[in-house]
């Protein structure tokens, strides 16, 4: 299976009238942008095409690819709990926060057991290199499940 998911999401256009302008979603779940928690759907434009194969009725195998960017410039990085983590500073332009590979494996040993397993690798792009830290970080969360 063949999929593309387009987000978008607005950020504040003017940061001195002394009004929030940027989208502010209540309920978050952030490991659906990436496991790496860089950010949320606050100022956000985002592009996920992926590729799905079931190679056996027991195992699914997904990879996704992920391209993130600030919808607006005068807005920020907002990271889960839709705090800012960046700002938009003085003389940064940059649109472009990064990109993100991640790999989804589920394998459904029998009805009551199920093993998961979601990597992601997050790369920094120039909006984050131009404003502090920019360190591309890896996850890898493997979980067992047990249902009854």
């Amino acid at each position: 299976t063949l999929g593309l998911k387009l987000d978008w999401s607005s950020g504040d256009q003017n940061l001195n009238d002394g009004r929030i302008g940027s989208f502010n979603p209540m309920y978050v779940n952030p490991s659906i942008y990436s496991l790496a928690l860089i950010n949320v759907p606050v100022n956000l434009l985002s592009l996920h095409p992926s590729f799905t194969v079931f190679p056996s009725r027991k195992l699914m195998v997904q990879v996704e690819y992920v391209v993130f960017g600030r919808s607006s410039k005068n807005d920020g990085l907002y990271a889960p709990s839709n705090r800012q983590s960046r700002t938009a500073a003085d003389g940064v332009s940059a649109r472009y926060i990064g990109n993100s590979v991640g790999l989804f494996v589920v394998y459904n040993y029998n009805r009551s057991f199920s093993f998961n397993l979601r990597t992601s690798y997050f790369q920094a792009g120039d909006f984050i290199e131009q404003t502090g830290p920019s360190e591309s970080v890896f996850q890898f969360s493997p979980t067992l499940t047990f249902s009854f």
